[in-house]
């Protein structure tokens, strides 16, 4: 048998009758397949009505919140029953809430039991006596401020249209904060229609979505045929309202339907118990199944009878063509972005290799680029940390030298403004390092004028060899450290505090320690110190009194500048003191500089 022959069987046994195989088993599986794609796509775009709808109710609460803050509303609400003025209501209630396209209804309580109302549509207002008997006026007052919201067909009777959602909240008095009322507001929120008609006619699915709360009440129908029933009366099996999204098949009002929930997530609006529902027919999934399986078959015929062919005359060049860029490819995902494809041919494939080539040209440049960038974008933010670390004591050194200048104590007030001077000035200069002759100078500077603010509660010690002033270290890195010793290391302790700053050489770095004999800092709060905090640790050294800003923006500036194992370490022993450490690359200074370090 020829060899031709012998593909020819071979093509048919391996691959013809296994795709007609495929085919018989996989016209079985068809539908699950098609539920299960069609469910992940209900889901994405619920997903995308869902934030269409929770942005509805964030801009009638953003707008509620606009007008119960205004001047008017808290200043009428502030007056005794006697001192209003009611010829202002009307205007109150038009200028202050009724701007609002959605609002149809306003009414506002004041604390004595009066009620005022405007609406677009006439509607009867609803008595504080009837917020009470209701229930919902001591879950208003529970929720302090969140609002209260009632849907359509909710809230028993206080709404006497079923075309509103109801918006009812406490209104504190923005200073005081402190309740001085109560609002309820209706909207009809056509925009709701609109969104839930661009996901049905404009992208041609015939969703039927609905708003339906967790006892199962159809709030809301975009069709406007369900508004009040049950949704579980309408469906054949039990599902969950109250989890998370997911879509299933059952039987909507008698018909086999796809139902996807989703729930709106918007708690922070006082809106917990309403979901999402979409329904999609099956037969709109299903109807063409048959002929598009049919045509598929024919399809496949043709294409395996044209594959032969061409798996005689082209296949073999194009699949060593593929494996040739599968080997580049490799080479470049390993990092060698240096490889090209040989370019052999002047057909589709030298095209392709040529594309190719100019894609990992760019791609380098690319990643040069982002290197780059990356590189300004840690420097603006060293320089963000740097500019965080003013020098917080200027006003209280300006009130010690107005107090010593009202004693006529000249000399001090001359020695601080010196100090205070030559301090400022290095704090304007522009460069990122200065050697550590300046930086001693500026913090013996820094000592003695709160020795003359705080000389009965400390005293200090500083301790560097004369050979390492010449060496360079980021600015401003142990001012801050020192303030914070002196800010809250003292405070609690009886006996006198000392501060010991020293230098050390150790082989290509230096050590800078700052230990005192403060209050320490408590175990619980010490492992919460992370370079680049989390907000929940920084959240939690907010509420900290012993460590502050400053020290937290020296150890972000160290790691910054100077890259992974240099940086911040912090030892603490409550009642006894803490520990600093500051491990910096040993680098000589500017030899220009001519700053020298004077104990």
């Amino acid at each position: 048998m020829s060899i031709r022959n012998r593909v020819l069987i071979g093509f048919v046994l391996c691959i013809i009758l296994p795709i007609i195989a495929l085919g018989i088993v996989g016209s079985a599986l068809f539908q699950t397949v098609l539920q299960k794609k069609y469910s992940e796509q209900s889901q994405l775009i619920n997903a995308s009505v869902a934030r269409n709808v929770a942005t509805i109710f964030k801009d009638a609460t953003a707008y509620s919140d606009q007008s119960m803050f205004s001047s008017r509303v808290q200043d009428f609400l502030n007056q005794d029953a006697d001192e209003r003025d009611m010829t202002e209501i009307p205007s109150l209630l038009n200028q202050t809430f009724l701007m609002y396209g959605p609002l149809d209804t306003v009414t506002l309580y004041t604390l004595d039991g009066e009620a005022y109302s405007r609406s677009k549509s006439d509607l009867k207002p609803v008595s504080m006596e009837q917020l009470r008997q209701s229930g919902v006026l001591s879950e208003m007052i529970r929720r302090n401020g969140i609002s209260v919201w009632l849907g359509p067909y909710e809230g028993s009777g206080l709404s006497p249209s079923n075309r509103f959602f109801t918006q009812l909240r406490v209104v504190n008095d923005l200073n005081r904060q402190e309740t001085i009322g109560y609002v309820m507001l209706q909207y009809q929120f056509n925009e709701l229609d609109q969104v839930f008609n661009f996901y049905s006619s404009k992208l041609d699915i015939p969703n039927h979505f609905m708003l339906v709360n967790q006892e199962g009440l159809i709030v809301y129908d975009n069709q406007g045929n369900a508004g009040g029933e049950n949704l579980r009366g309408k469906v054949s099996k039990p599902f969950d309202l109250g989890g998370d999204s997911g879509s299933g098949k059952l039987e909507f009002n008698g018909t086999k339907s796809i139902l996807s929930v989703q729930p709106l997530n918007m708690k922070d609006l006082g809106i917990s118990n309403l979901t999402l529902v979409s329904v999609v027919p099956w037969d709109y999934l299903t109807g063409e199944t048959t002929a598009i399986i049919r045509s598929i078959g024919i399809v496949m015929a043709v294409i395996l009878l044209l594959a032969l062919l061409f798996n005689m005359m082209f296949i073999k060049r194009y699949i060593r063509f593929i494996i040739r860029m599968m080997h580049t490819m490799k080479l470049i995902e390993l990092g060698d972005l240096g490889v090209r494809m040989a370019l052999d041919s002047r057909d589709e494939t030298g095209s392709l290799a040529r594309s190719f080539n100019r894609l990992v040209e760019k791609v380098e440049e690319l990643i040069e680029e982002v290197k780059q960038e990356q590189a300004r974008k840690n420097r603006a933010e060293l320089m963000l940390l740097q500019a965080q670390i003013k020098p917080h004591f200027i006003m209280n050194t300006l009130e010690s030298i107005n107090a010593l200048n009202m004693r006529n104590e000249r000399d001090k007030v001359s020695q601080m403004v010196y100090r205070l001077g030559q301090n400022l000035h290095i704090s304007f200069q522009e460069q990122e390092e200065i050697t550590l002759g300046k930086e001693i100078g500026y913090l013996q500077n820094y000592f003695e004028i709160q020795k003359v603010r705080f000389g009965h509660l400390f005293d200090y010690e500083i301790v560097m060899p004369p050979e390492l002033e010449k060496y360079s270290i980021l600015k401003f890195t142990l001012q801050p450290l020192v303030e914070n010793s002196i800010q809250h290391g003292f405070d609690d302790i009886d006996r006198k505090g000392m501060i010991v700053v020293r230098v050390e050489e150790r082989e290509r770095n230096l050590l800078l320690w700052v230990e005192d004999n403060g209050s320490g800092i408590d175990p619980d709060i010490l492992p919460s110190f992370h370079y680049r905090k989390s907000k929940l640790a920084e959240d939690r050294r907010r509420s900290d009194g012993r460590v502050g800003l400053g020290v937290m923006n020296v150890a972000d500036r160290l790691r910054m500048h100077y890259g992974a194992g240099y940086g911040m370490f912090i030892c603490s022993d409550p009642g006894r003191g803490t520990k600093i450490q500051c491990l910096i690359p040993k680098r000589e200074g500017d030899s220009n500089d001519d700053s020298r370090f004077n104990s």
